[in-house]
């Protein structure tokens, strides 16, 4: 009977033992470790569990999508210690600033959510968007304070998506997903913002995930092609060059606007292979035209931010140009003055690269974004494209005229070359050659067209 008593004890505590042992696991499982705040896991099962408590009628219930805008900069520049010290002063600040029923859970990395439940005094959806817009706010002003680090203050913002109950949803995860979805909207307004879910933001991502599985197949099946729009010596009339221009042909006939393709390209990772394919098709047209009696004519091809970054590129080109025998300066690369100014000491390094082979770089667009003119001196550029925007309204326009003058002076007295796009009528062309531009582009000379063509047109008015 002692014998028996004391297994029977021992079972019991075995059992005890086990027991809380499951549930120090299920509380784990629950938990982020890092903040302390309910998971991902957690607050679907809670908001899922308070919807279907409350019977046919769905209760009024805001979901918030909080993302940290700058956090990636501190975790990379600091180390993870510093950005976990920062998610954990976050977490914090969000759990001050929602009341003791709302629940705050780490979705992950550098995300949030906030669940703000029920409220008897809430009615119409627009009190309640009212209500959790005025949440949201608060939480981007918590975040925007200071956060502290080894000493030393750092700002962050935030981006946060809403979504509410029933408008937009009647379970957790369909609520999750279009705060997600409009979270990454007030991501694209620059951050620091919220924006509530709309239709109209989940039909653009629809397209946009459309598009993204047209672009996979695209490139699977080389359904792109290329156009080349003439640069003309703008002194004599005579054809200098050309710009590849991408362009997706449509069964029907129509094209899609490499404006709405390629920045979803980039999104998906699809650039560097059709980056690809465009120098490698250009190059080829060189070739071609070279063999067509036209050896000093350049071709010009845009080059992505995501390209600029592929530690052999300039490399691979200078090697594709050999086996074709080509010379390095029948190439041109044109890159966007946003791309310089991403991170200017590593972009000159690029130019440099370029240019120590002897290929020829463009700024493309210039004007528009906002480059240091300083910066601008230390590159080693050989061509500066003065944006179409700038020619609108001229040469009647005696501000757009001045602007344009100022441009290509500047770039006459850096030794650059200087081509105005968008030129679309006689005078303009006039208007610009008198004004010391060398050369340009536009409709009023000829429109991007196939290969083909440019070898026909250039067989028309005479070799470069």
């Amino acid at each position: 009977m002692v014998d028996y008593t004391i297994y029977a004890i021992e079972a019991l505590r075995e059992k005890s033992r086990r027991i809380q042992s499951e549930q120090e696991a299920r509380r784990l499982a629950y938990l982020d470790g890092l903040t302390g705040l309910a998971n991902r896991t957690a607050a679907i099962e809670v908001l899922d569990q308070h919807l279907r408590s409350s019977g046919p009628h769905s209760p009024a219930t805001g979901l918030l999508y909080l993302d940290l805008d700058g956090f990636k900069l501190i975790n990379d520049a600091l180390g993870h210690d510093a950005g976990d010290q920062v998610l954990s002063q976050v977490s914090r600040r969000l759990q001050s600033s929602v009341r003791d029923t709302d629940l705050v859970a780490r979705q992950g990395g550098d995300e949030f959510i906030v669940i703000a439940f029920h409220d008897t005094g809430i009615g119409e959806p627009a009190q309640l968007r009212s209500t959790m817009t005025t949440l949201a706010q608060r939480l981007l002003d918590s975040v925007e304070a200071p956060v502290q680090v080894r000493g030393r203050d750092y700002h962050i913002e935030a981006s946060v998506g809403i979504s509410l109950c029933p408008l937009h949803g009647k379970d957790a995860l369909s609520l999750l997903m279009k705060a997600d979805s409009a979270m990454h909207e007030a991501k694209k307004l620059g951050g620091n913002s919220f924006q509530v879910f709309s239709c109209e933001h989940s039909e653009r991502q629809q397209h946009r995930l459309e598009l993204a599985n047209r672009l996979y197949r695209a490139s699977e099946d080389n359904a792109f092609q290329l156009a080349f729009q003439p640069v003309i010596d703008l002194a004599d009339g005579h054809i200098s060059g050309a710009e590849a221009l991408l362009r997706w042909p449509q069964p029907d006939g129509s094209s899609i606007s490499p404006a709405e393709f390629v920045p979803a390209a980039e999104e998906n990772g699809l650039i560097l292979g059709i980056g690809e394919w465009v120098i490698e098709e250009s190059l080829k047209t060189i070739k071609r035209l070279r063999e067509a009696g036209f050896p000093d004519l350049q071709i010009a091809v845009n080059l992505a931010i995501s390209q600029l970054w592929q530690a052999e590129l300039v490399n691979n080109i200078v090697a594709r140009l050999n086996d074709l025998e080509l010379p390095p300066c029948s190439l041109i690369v044109e890159l966007t003055e946003g791309s310089l100014m991403t991170d200017v000491d590593r972009m000159e390094g690029i130019v440099k690269e370029f240019r120590s082979v002897g290929i020829g770089v463009a700024i493309d667009d210039f004007g528009t974004g906002f480059s240091s003119l300083a910066r601008l001196k230390s590159l080693p550029i050989s061509t500066l494209k003065i944006d179409r925007s700038f020619l609108m309204g001229t040469p009647e326009d005696e501000n757009a005229v001045k602007m344009v003058r100022a441009i290509a002076h500047m770039a006459e007295s850096l030794g650059i070359q200087s081509v105005a796009e968008g030129i679309e009528t006689e005078a303009q062309w006039r208007m610009l050659s008198g004004l010391g531009c060398q050369f340009g582009q536009g409709f009023y000379f000829a429109r991007p067209m196939p290969e083909p063509d440019l070898l026909a047109l250039l067989a028309k008015r005479g070799k470069a």
